[in-house]
């Protein structure tokens, strides 16, 4: 029964949080995107969907 009670909390949240820019660009696949040359993460998703 508690584990009801903590799941219905979770699927109450509605808060949306955004990653500090710090953490996204350390990030290994942000290195790998700036590596292979990508200048958004779009670009590179359209690419690894053709190339994998």
């Amino acid at each position: 029964m508690a584990d009801t009670a903590k799941t219905a909390v979770l699927q109450e949240e509605t808060r949306i949080f955004n990653t500090p820019k710090w953490i996204i660009e350390h990030s290994n696949s942000y290195q790998w995107m700036q590596k292979k040359g990508f200048k958004t993460e779009k670009e590179m998703r359209e690419w690894c969907s053709t190339n994998y």
